[in-house]
């Protein structure tokens, strides 16, 4: 007795699941509404035209466990210039020649399909539908605009992603496991070349490097006044008081002069510092077209470029310090000849 009442609970469960996702597929087909599961990725990635049709091959391949009664896979191509091209047909995206010199900026691929799942009461196909959109994150005045013209937050998260998964879905089981495959690609393409991460060690201890910068320029300040200072100090024509504040006079106001001259030498230097690591750019995350490839050429000659500016002016920075400080041991030397 307590066996059949188990399995007719268990059988009631089933059934009560079975007329629920029934209902769902009823309503979200009258409404045109469905849940909807989102997974952002905030890598740094490199995506090239086989990893897409990789991507689509791997869909292609789960859906063929299911039977799906109507397919649509449509993609489109952001590209510089104002440039969309959209593909409703699968076909006509691999048939496509990328020669050509505009830039990769945004990819969204759209999978709609209507399945019948096994194992179910009711054979009313149930829409889903993956959507997967690769691009480059947004910048500081992208992400301020938004903020300004009141986005939702979570609209401000999926922008600022490089890649975006959605998922709207009836079944739950299907959306998972469609978002499982997306993680799996995404977790094994390549990483996009070592220019960003040195570029964000730059980006992050800029403060730490320009202070230093900013330190050793007023140092070299100090040091060259400094065997002068030592100079009226030890010098022996301080016999009576009035010598002795006139030599203080001279030394404070030689301390307060030498401050503030390479403090605004140091601040003037810095602001370049900061501007020449604003200049740097991150690689492309796209390899489709010619253009791509000039353009992370141009790219990585211009960070070249920039690094070894920014290098030389540290470089700079210190060795005045010593140079300096040999400059006001020479005019130290040179006041003692006189004085002979």
């Amino acid at each position: 007795m307590s066996t059949e009442l188990k399995l007719t609970e268990t059988n009631s469960v089933s059934v009560f699941h079975d007329t629920l996702e029934q209902f769902k597929a009823l309503f979200y087909l009258a409404k045109g509404k469905r849940d909807t599961q989102i997974k952002l990725y905030h890598g740094n990635k490199l995506f090239i035209r086989q990893n897409i049709i990789d991507l689509n091959d791997k869909i292609e391949r789960k859906l063929l466990n299911y039977e799906v009664s109507n397919k649509l896979t449509s993609i489109s191509v952001n590209l510089s210039g104002n440039n969309i091209k959209s593909y409703g047909n699968w076909q006509e995206f691999l048939s496509e020649n990328w020669n050509t010199s505009e830039t990769t900026k945004t990819v969204t691929i759209d999978w709609d399909f209507e399945m019948i799942l096994p194992n179910r009461v009711h054979t009313l196909p149930q829409t889903h539908s993956l959507k997967v959109r690769l691009g480059n994150e947004l910048k500081p005045n992208e992400i301020f605009h938004m903020m300004m013209v009141g986005g939702d937050e979570h609209e401000l998260e999926e922008a600022q992603a490089q890649m975006v998964a959605k998922v709207d879905f009836v079944n739950n089981t299907i959306a998972t496991e469609l978002l499982s495959i997306v993680n799996d690609w995404y977790n094994i393409l390549p990483e996009n070349g070592f220019e960003k991460n040195i570029n964000k060690f730059l980006e992050k201890h800029g403060l730490i490097l320009r202070m230093a910068m900013e330190i050793f320029i007023i140092l070299a300040g100090l040091v060259l006044f400094y065997p002068v200072a030592k100079y009226l100090i030890d010098s022996p024509k301080i016999n009576t008081s009035n010598e002795y504040l006139k030599y203080n006079f001279i030394i404070i106001n030689g301390v307060f002069l030498s401050y503030t001259i390479f403090t605004r030498i140091s601040s003037y230097y810095s602001r370049k510092f900061d501007r020449t690591i604003n200049k740097l750019s991150n690689n492309p995350i796209f390899k489709f077209t010619i253009g791509d490839k000039n353009e992370l050429e141009k790219i990585e000659k211009k960070n070249k470029g920039l690094r070894r500016e920014l290098f030389m002016k540290l470089i700079i920075s210190l060795l005045s310090t010593g140079i300096l400080y040999g400059l006001g041991c020479l005019i130290n030397y040179i006041l003692e000849y006189i004085q002979k």
